[in-house]
Formats: structure tokens, sequence, C-alpha cells
């Protein structure tokens, strides 16, 4: 688990008009329906104040879409009910804090879509998306991240719920961070995302409160140019009951490690919920030829690791509970044991491969790249 304290995560439009603006944002409204899209483009100064103030002009229900070019802000408070996109849009942070922000009490239905966040990365650990909430039903509910790059910070969050993060890259997040970062994350989603040239891809840690941990889903992520875990999803400390139920890994792809951390903790899949039940991590794929770290850890009631390749690490596969199960997994190229029970008899080691195989990464583009940070031709970091 990276070292991070518990209390650090606590913690527009396009214009239709042909006058142009020195140092505030112009924007315009569009009644579309009962909802108005509202358009804003970048003034070339800083512009958060007038991004603010759009956000407060606006109503559930409005889309407040940035037009294409460079915004400077920092601490922008979504409100509920706006879905925000990006239109080709490029947001620089104007300090070390979040760009995006929400309100603990109130901070539910929220679309972020098509955006580059360009963090400034002197604090990796802080988010450019920070959704700090609390156990309430409104409190950072109900918000999907979509199609978006984040480079340079990634996504904190604490008490995220009923989300989705999907469809994002994440790139560039430099030693102690890491693309998504949080804790108490609740009947959510985190697929179909890239996380390239980061100290760490995902690190979320579950328990210690009610109703979280429950019906996760992390599918169909790829990474590489790691140093740590690749998806590090771990419990409580002391466990808890219950801590996650019904936490699903499966069909990502992480390889490519750069940089060991020198803990050892170069871990493709860190799935370590002690007290959780139905945890499945399963059809993953990962591969090294550092021969350090472990492919795939896990923990829980009769946690299950299957159908998984792990090619080149240390050890391949470790199951540490009673009742845990490592069954139809390819496991090549270890420097030690492909698979172990940590010393328990309580353990079912069965029907794992230790001989070559076949790759079996799908065909096709494995990161097709990036340019939502691209304006015309030029590339912005």
């Amino acid at each position: 688990m990276l070292s991070l304290a518990r209390d650090d995560c606590d913690a527009s439009w396009r214009s239709v008009s042909a006058i142009g603006v020195v140092l505030f944002a112009t924007w315009t409204a569009v009644e579309e329906g009962r909802a108005t899209e509202r358009i804003i483009s970048p003034s070339g100064g800083n512009d958060t104040l007038a991004v603010r103030s759009a956000i407060i002009e606006s109503v559930s229900g409005d889309v407040l879409v940035f037009s294409r070019g460079m915004f400077h802000l920092s601490g922008v408070l979504l409100k509920s009910g706006i879905a925000y996109r990006g239109d080709g849009a490029i947001l620089s942070a104007t300090n070390a804090g979040a760009i995006f922000t929400v309100d603990p009490d109130d901070s539910h239905d929220i679309t972020i879509d098509s955006f580059c966040f360009l963090g400034n990365g002197a604090s990796p650990m802080t988010g450019a998306i920070t959704l700090v909430g609390n156990g309430s039903s409104n409190s950072v509910s109900d918000i999907r991240i979509l199609n978006s790059t984040l480079r340079n910070n990634g996504l904190t969050f604490n008490f995220l719920k009923r989300s989705q993060i999907s469809g994002n890259r994440f790139e560039n997040i430099g030693v102690g961070g890491a693309g998504v970062y949080g804790y108490h994350l609740d009947n959510s989603s985190i697929d179909h995302n890239a996380f390239i040239s980061v100290y760490q891809g995902m690190s979320i840690i579950l328990g210690g409160v009610p109703k979280q941990g429950r019906n996760i889903v992390v599918a169909d992520n790829i990474g590489r140019g790691i140093s740590r875990m690749g998806i590090e999803i771990q419990g409580n400390s002391p466990p808890e009951a219950g801590e996650s139920q019904n936490l699903l890994v499966e069909r990502n792809r992480f390889s490519s490690w750069i940089n060991p951390v020198a803990d050892g903790n170069t871990i493709a899949y860190s799935i370590v919920t002690d007290g959780g039940d139905g945890i499945e991590v399963r059809d993953n794929y990962a591969q090294t030829t550092l021969k350090t770290g472990i492919g795939i850890e896990i923990a829980g009631s009769h946690a299950v690791a299957e159908r998984n390749y792990i090619d080149g690490f240390d050890a391949g596969i470790i199951a540490y509970s009673a009742g845990d199960i490592i069954r139809n997994n390819t496991v090549i190229n270890t420097a030690r044991n492909a698979t172990s029970a940590f010393g328990r008899n309580d353990i079912v080691i069965s029907s794992n491969s230790t001989g070559k195989a076949e790759n079996p990464v799908p065909p096709g583009v494995d990161d097709p790249g990036d340019r939502r940070c691209t304006v015309g031709r030029i590339e912005h970091q």
C-alpha cells in the first residue's frame, strides 16, 4: 500500500462571439430541449473565476462544454447534476492542488468526459481530480470519469460510490503517486483505462466503515512502465469481516515494469482483503523480465485466482487465507515458486501449468496512443 496518510485523502464553453477576451473566458448558453449547453473558451490567462461563475449559473441537467485550447485552472468546484465535456480542451493546473474538486456534502450525478488534465506533478499523491466525500448518498456518488487523460497527477477519492472510471489514460505520475488512489470504493467499476509510465497503477483501500467495498469490478485495464504495483486493492488492518464483497478483477493486462521498488513490492495484482467475500481474480495477464516481485497475491474468504497468465516474476501466485483457490493458471519463468500457499495446508492449488504457453494477449494495438493533450501539432506536457 502506498505510504500516504489517511488524512491526506480527506483533505463551459465554446464562444459564439467574435470578440476576444484577454483575461476572462467567454461563454454563452444554447438551449437544447430542457437542458442548456453552455460553451466556454479559454482566455489565455487564468480561467478559474470565469469557469466557477459559469458553473454557478448552471442548473441540473446542463452540459458545460470546454472548447479547444488551454485553460489555466485550480480548485474548480464541480456542481451536482452537471455534465462537463471537453471539446479539445486542455486543463492545466496553476498550482500543486487539484484542478477539479467537489463539495463533500453535495457531489452526485456528475460526468467528466474527454479532457486533458495537466497536473504540475509537484505532489504526485494529489489528484488532478480529487473527489473527497463521506458516506451519505449524495456525497461523491453517481460520478462518471470518461475518455480523459490525466498527466503528472491522477485521480484521488474517498467514499466514491455508484461510479465509473472508464476509457481514461493515466501517465507520467512520479514516485509515491498512483493513477487511481482512494479509500472506500463501493458499487463501482474501473475499466478500459491505460496506465503508462506511472509509479503505481491503482491503490485502493477498503474497510474501516460500513456500506463500502461492495460489487467492485476492475476490468480490461492495461499498463506498462510501472515501478510498483499494477493493481493494489487492500483491506483494513486489522481485517474486518465483509470489508469487500463481490470484488472482481479480470482481463487486465500489465507488462514492462521498470525501476522496480527496493522493498520487493513490484506486484502485478495485489488483491488482499483478508476479511472479504466473493473475491475473483481471473483471466489477467502480467509479464516482466525482471524476476522480481509477485505476479498475483490474494487473500479473503475462499478467494479465487484462475485462468491468469503470469510470466517472469520472482514468485507467480501466492494465496494467504483459508479456503483460497489457485487453479488453471499459467505461470512461467519465475525465479522461485510458481504457486505458493504461504505455508498453509488449507489452500487449494490445482491444474496450474508451468510450461511454455502461447502468449494469450488478444491481438490488436495494446495502447493506441494519446492525442487529447495536443493542440495543433504541439503536445503539451
